[in-house]
């Protein structure tokens, strides 16, 4: 699996059950950072999410910086073959989360 080689951080929590949609939810020791990947009806990961305590906003604000183009205020996009992603970070009152998706040709913008 590839969560185990590439985030060893991290481990599957299957402490709560999702009837509704078809995830994968891992956390860390420490529950500060929660990762949720959904998937569609045929197994294909449509996202994933990232969700931080404020600790690492710094951290995390700067790894995206490094690692993918930025767009616009906590918007960065990266290609993989022929398809782009947007990488979206969004702040809220306890938490934030940064948001992996493949564009739509319809909302690309840049």
């Amino acid at each position: 699996m590839i969560m185990s080689t590439e985030r060893k951080d991290v481990h599957i929590d299957q402490s709560s059950k999702n009837t509704v949609y078809n995830l994968l939810k891992y956390i860390d020791a420490l529950n500060t950072q929660t990762i949720l990947f959904v998937f569609n009806d045929t197994d294909t990961c449509i996202f994933y999410k990232t969700i931080y305590d404020y600790m690492y906003l710094r951290q995390v604000e700067r790894e995206l910086n490094q690692k993918y183009t930025k767009t616009g205020s906590g918007i960065w996009y990266f290609y993989s073959g022929n398809n782009r992603y947007l990488v979206t970070l969004k702040k809220e009152k306890w938490y934030f989360s940064v948001l992996v998706n493949k564009e739509d040709k319809q909302q690309k913008s840049t």
